[in-house]
């Protein structure tokens, strides 16, 4: 009996496992009707690629939380940062989590006042965790 293991399946072919989280800010240079055609197009992308987050707006300005695979985060992004429907991107981080904030959303979308806005911007920058526990909270109880 051979008790020596071989894998016959390629190491490049792993599901990636490593759960990551990417925080980023930009101005929308895209009108309401383009940012749901937009919304649409992630929501049918993003569980095909095991991402999940939100898109929080004021106006013109983003701030987007996406969850996932690091492999499949890290492409996206890319992505995304030389997407022409937005400037001033600013990648806040991509930091390792265990669990997941928005799980139950491909991708969630959410308009908030100016100032609620302003300090959930601030407080993202700031590392403050408590930022993507108010987003959740918004998101189920609307407050």
């Amino acid at each position: 009996m051979n008790n020596n293991l071989t894998s016959t399946h390629d190491s490049s072919e792993q599901k990636d496992t490593s759960l990551v989280q990417a925080i980023y800010t930009s101005r929308s240079l895209i009108d309401e009707d383009q940012q749901t055609q937009l919304l649409s197009e992630c929501r049918s992308k993003n569980p095909k690629n095991d991402v999940s987050g939100v898109l929080v707006s004021h106006e013109e300005k983003f701030l987007q939380v996406l969850e996932g695979p690091e492999s499949h985060i890290r492409e996206l992004i890319g992505k995304i940062e030389k997407d022409s429907r937005h400037t001033e991107f600013h990648l806040i981080g991509i930091s390792p989590v265990s669990n997941r904030n928005f799980s139950d959303w491909s991708m969630a979308a959410l308009s908030l006042d100016p100032m609620i806005f302003t300090q959930l911007v601030n407080d993202c920058m700031t590392g403050d965790n408590k930022a993507l526990e108010k987003i959740r909270d918004f998101l189920c109880y609307g407050n």
